[in-house]
């Protein structure tokens, strides 16, 4: 499939926190506390067995999170809102989540996290990789359900447009209860919850395939999945 048009995408943005062209979603002082999300209506459904999402983000040196999530780009579900709806509704989801290292910028450094929801149960593993900021990192989310009993989400994070070489700490889930279809793609949502933090970058040239893929992955950057 070609890379998404952005264009065509229905954007939710009550206070403007998004520019969007067809090819990138630039999110500037996106906070945790505010519901804000851009998505598509792909059909009942068509996320369904093996998939996979390459995209590229660069997260821009703009946070105020201290060790919270505050944005989930891109993320696959059956409701329509932010993540707080999807878990309030018991929902289902699965995508990548962004969570600051552990102090605030320049000290601290984001980190991508695959996630699941799953019935309303967030999982995802410990701190993945640690990248810079103003930098473009290149992602490939990949669901395989012949792995496991329910199937195995993973998440590889490349320093390299080729997408060769590993950056430290990608990591896996493997999926809880039951196999999920999606329905919607959702590039970016916010989460809508008590925190004002924020966090600042874009996501661009996102890109669906729903055939196998090769891979170029090392055991040693899987990590084993926690519940928060």
């Amino acid at each position: 499939m070609a890379i998404q048009d952005f264009s065509t995408y229905n954007i939710v943005d009550p206070n403007g926190r998004f520019a969007v062209t067809p090819s990138r979603i630039t999110w500037t002082r996106l906070r945790r506390n505010e519901s804000a999300y851009i998505y598509k209506d792909f059909g009942v459904d068509f996320f369904n067995g093996y998939f996979m999402l390459e995209f590229e983000i660069s997260y821009e040196n703009d946070w105020n999170i201290g060790t919270l999530e505050t944005v989930w780009a891109p993320m696959l579900a059956n409701i329509v809102g932010n993540i707080q709806t999807v878990v309030g509704a018991t929902g289902d989801a699965q995508g990548v989540c962004h969570q600051d290292g552990g102090a605030l910028p320049p000290a601290g450094s984001p980190n991508p996290k695959v996630l699941e929801i799953d019935g309303g149960v967030e999982w995802l593993p410990p701190y993945g990789s640690v990248p810079a900021f103003n930098t473009i990192y290149y992602f490939r989310l990949t669901r395989d359900e012949t792995i496991g009993a329910f199937g195995l989400l993973l998440l590889e994070v490349f320093t390299d447009a080729a997408r060769t070489i590993l950056a430290v700490g990608s990591g896996s889930i493997t999926l809880h209860t039951s196999m999920k279809d999606f329905r919607y793609l959702f590039p970016v949502m916010s989460r809508s919850i008590a925190q004002n933090f924020w966090s600042s970058g874009f996501i661009q040239n996102l890109t669906y395939y729903g055939h196998p893929h090769i891979t170029s992955r090392a055991a040693s950057n899987i990590i084993s999945v926690e519940q928060p």
